[in-house]
């Protein structure tokens, strides 16, 4: 049934002032859609204009996807986080790391590898010093990192000791505000790693044996 048919069955069934009042609002509903449809024709042809202006663009980034790395060019120079081996620095370090270096798609392992040694310091490059920069040497320096490195036992470990072993550097009121941000960024870390210690994530091991280890060990 087309709406002339509905709105001409609705005339007959009303009478005067009421039938009259259905007319208006009938009018005013049909207005109302015609513009809804307008609009949408409107908005349809702003979106084809806008995806025929993207399609150069989605081209050549498909022509770049498919182009091999340049690895002979020189690479460009990177100001990198630096890790020690520091535990609680290295997962902070891998997303650093990773954004800028492990996820990009115009280098070859080898060229990735090249950018690890100016990364590290410490502990961390001397796990992987020596190595030549080539494509296997990249994926076994980068396990090597996160098995020694990322432990996720070993950095919960590291936090609670932090927590137990926090002090006050004076009684000043910035000295104090300072001791609860340090113990606050501790506890978020450790919720990111799933051991909120408020929620019953971690366990009495996991929160007490750091502080007695240091204590008689």
């Amino acid at each position: 049934m087309t709406a002339l048919e509905v709105q001409l069955q609705l005339e007959e069934a009303l009478t005067g002032e009421k039938r009259d009042q259905e007319a208006t609002q009938w009018e005013a509903l049909t207005e109302r859609i015609q513009m809804a449809r307008r609009e949408l024709r409107a908005r349809i042809r702003q979106m084809e204009g806008a995806l025929s202006d993207c399609s150069v663009t989605s081209n050549d980034l498909d022509h770049r996807g498919n182009t091999k790395p340049r690895v002979k060019e020189r690479l460009r120079e990177l100001k990198m986080p630096v890790v020690s081996g520091n535990v609680l620095e290295f997962p902070a370090f891998w997303d650093r790391f990773q954004g800028y270096v492990h996820s990009r798609t115009d280098l070859d392992d080898a060229s990735m590898f090249s950018y690890l040694p100016s990364s590290l310091s410490g502990e961390a490059l001397a796990a992987v010093e020596g190595m030549p920069s080539s494509s296997a040497n990249y994926s076994h320096a980068m396990e090597l990192l996160q098995v020694r490195f990322r432990r996720t036992d070993v950095i919960v470990r590291e936090h609670v000791k932090a927590i137990w072993n926090a002090k006050p550097r004076s009684d000043s009121g910035d000295s104090i505000q300072a001791l609860v941000d340090e113990i606050n960024r501790h506890l978020r870390c450790l919720t990111a790693l799933g051991k909120n210690p408020s929620t019953g994530e971690m366990t009495a091991n996991e929160a007490f044996l750091p502080l007695l280890a240091e204590k008689f060990f």
